[in-house]
């Protein structure tokens, strides 16, 4: 049989653990919601190209929330980033489906965010009642 102070020292290491992973849960939860106002963001702008005319002013994003003035083409072709530097040429409508398949990958990673999140969170009520009473035990042995 385990000691019982071995045991709640060792649900408190249980605690600080499943804290942490709780706030690595909230930060990639943060950025899968600024991933998700990216992909509205590219969205919109994919709709936008589709009704301009040929050699109308645009904005063209260079990165790091720098813009520069462009021309738009008769071209309804843009390219993707395929990752590891790779581009692919796509129709609008194409980009526009590759987006909505990237976002749906992203809501599926928020989804097993959400539920692992959850079960932490249902564990760490189950070991905080516990600490608590360790906690007044030790402070009425101790006379605090």
């Amino acid at each position: 049989m385990q000691e019982p102070a071995k045991d709640i020292q060792e649900k408190f290491v249980l605690y600080q653990l499943l804290n942490q992973r709780l706030e690595e849960l909230k930060q990639h939860a943060m950025m899968i919601q600024h991933k998700m106002v990216e992909f509205e963001t590219s969205k919109f702008a994919l709709n936008e190209m589709k009704g301009a005319k040929p050699e109308s002013e645009m904005l063209v994003p260079v990165g790091s929330g720098i813009y520069t003035f462009g021309k738009s083409s008769s071209s309804q072709n843009v390219l993707i980033d395929l990752g590891a530097g790779v581009l692919a040429k796509k129709t609008l409508e194409d980009a526009t489906g590759f987006i909505e398949k990237k976002k749906k990958e992203v809501e599926d990673a928020a989804q097993l965010l959400q539920a692992e999140a959850n079960a932490i969170t249902a564990k760490l009520q189950e070991i905080i009642p516990e600490l608590q009473k360790a906690a007044q035990e030790q402070n009425s042995l101790t006379g605090g």
